[in-house]
């Protein structure tokens, strides 16, 4: 199958994730919830975010969001003026977030991407990549992917933003979450979903990529997380 963006054409495979997602997408879409998250834990990752970049030293500019669902994260950020882009595996999340965007009259642009394939944007396109929330649903060679496209897309005076699960689960809730301590992963029939790293881990792997960590901060919410700016190491 092709998917056609604003940005490119590229090939579309089977995701295992993403029927998955696609569901609950579908199921929160006719919900009174407000997105994947919480209006309180996405108004939280909004200050976290512009607290990053606040001490980096970014007010705007150009600004792509990760996994951004129905684009709550992107759209206020909009709303200060940023241009913004979010990419999503969904199809409702991205029609979703269309809908936001023309409904409170704030300019975004939402497209259809499977971010374990080559992305359809640019080299350097833009000032900030948001992670949000969305690393921790890869593994292996997939997240050495992400944030080899995370670098490339990336500007070379620009930052990355990143929030990821740093602990184990609880064991009490082992058995719900289908994790497997041995590969820190959880399983949702049969397909790989949460990856839990540790924390020193997430920095090299971050380091590795090609990116210098120049702010992070440990929040204990539900799990802990690890929020993280990174710039592009030009050495």
């Amino acid at each position: 199958m092709r998917q056609a963006f604003g940005w490119d054409t590229v090939e579309v495979a089977v995701n295992p994730q993403q029927p998955l997602f696609e569901a609950r997408y579908r199921q929160i879409s006719q919900s009174d919830r407000g997105g994947w998250s919480d209006s309180e834990t996405t108004s939280e990752a909004v200050v976290r975010y512009r607290e990053l970049l606040d001490a980096v030293g970014y007010s705007g500019g150009s600004m792509l969001e990760l996994g951004c669902g129905r684009g709550n994260i992107g759209l206020e950020f909009a709303r200060d003026g940023w241009q913004v882009t979010g990419a999503d595996f969904s199809p409702t999340a991205i029609e979703w977030a269309q809908s936001l965007a023309a409904e409170i009259r704030v300019a975004a642009e939402f497209v259809v991407a499977d971010l374990k394939l080559p992305w359809p944007f640019p080299d350097e396109t833009f000032d900030v990549v948001i992670d949000a929330n969305c690393l921790h649903f890869f593994h292996g060679n997939d997240r050495r992917h992400f944030l080899s496209e995370a670098r490339r897309v990336l500007a070379p005076g620009g930052v990355f933003l990143s929030s990821s699960i740093v602990n184990h689960p609880d064991p009490a809730g082992w058995e719900m979450l289908g994790y497997d301590p041995l590969t820190r992963t959880t399983y949702r029939n049969g397909v790989a979903m949460n990856y839990c790293i540790d924390r020193n881990d997430f920095v090299s792997e971050i380091e590795a990529a090609g990116f210098v960590v120049v702010g992070s901060e440990l929040v204990k919410l539900d799990d802990e997380l690890l929020w993280l700016a990174a710039r592009p190491n030009l050495k």
